[in-house]
């Protein structure tokens, strides 16, 4: 009985091992364009295993040069089938039309928001724009790992109180200029009446002339439809992502 028991624990060990390490085994630098050297490709390998292993978020890089006529459905989808962690980021590049695509996935979608990604990218914008493949990967990988020690941006008291003031400071001042520029040209446009002292001006010769008038009262029908109210909807199944792309 002791003998069951042990081969049972040790299988249950063994299986909770290697489905921790599954996600990790996976090739995450995927150079199909050997713009990056074997040593390059081994130390950006380093840098995302220990990324994986401290938090548990993937990130994959994809180099290639061909056409792809959807990129953030082809991003997406290369991740999602690729057998990646739930939590994760994939950094896209095609060098034939010099396209570039990072796409989230799970927590990664707060952890890395649009507006972090904009700023990843700025980054690594002119290492991209002379070619140098490795050192872009490099910061990418760099400031993802940073980005999700921190966490998801978490607006401060301060944060309100500057968007506050800067409404009060910009967008009321604006608001209140346009309102006045609209009633000035509309008094403008209301200075061209001239005040007439007898009523005969304001009548049109020839336009009124008045020999009979009669009261006719036609009967109306009102008909009545019942509406039928009712509500349709769908859903898609998959994966949420969040993402951004562009050229470089």
């Amino acid at each position: 009985m002791k003998k069951v028991t042990v081969i049972f624990i040790t299988v249950i060990l063994l299986c909770s091992l290697f489905g921790v390490n599954a996600f990790a085994s996976r090739e995450k630098v995927i150079d199909k364009v050997d713009l990056l050297t074997d040593t390059e490709e081994a130390r950006l390998g380093e840098m995302i295993d220990s990324v994986y292993e401290t938090y548990g978020v993937d990130i994959v890089l994809l180099l290639e040069d061909t056409y792809v006529s959807d990129i953030r459905e082809y991003v997406e989808n290369y991740y999602d089938n690729g057998g990646y962690a739930p939590d994760g980021i994939i950094f896209y590049i095609s060098v034939y039309d010099r396209d570039w695509y990072m796409c989230t996935s799970g927590s990664c979608m707060e952890t890395l928001s649009d507006d972090r990604l904009d700023d990843i990218f700025d980054q690594i914008s002119g290492q991209l724009g002379n070619d140098d493949y490795y050192g872009a990967m490099h910061s990418f990988v760099s400031l993802c790992e940073g980005y999700v020690a921190e966490g998801p941006y978490v607006p401060t008291a301060m944060d309100f109180v500057m968007g506050f003031a800067l409404s009060m400071c910009v967008v009321v001042p604006v608001a209140f200029l346009i309102a006045l520029l609209i009633v000035f040209i509309e008094k403008r446009k209301m200075n061209t009446a001239v005040l007439q002292t007898n009523a005969n001006e304001y009548i049109i010769k020839g336009s009124l002339d008045i020999k009979e008038s009669n009261d006719v009262f036609v009967n109306s029908t009102v008909t009545r439809v019942p509406i039928s109210s009712g509500s349709s909807g769908g859903g898609g199944g998959g994966r949420s992502h969040g993402g951004r792309g562009g050229k470089f």
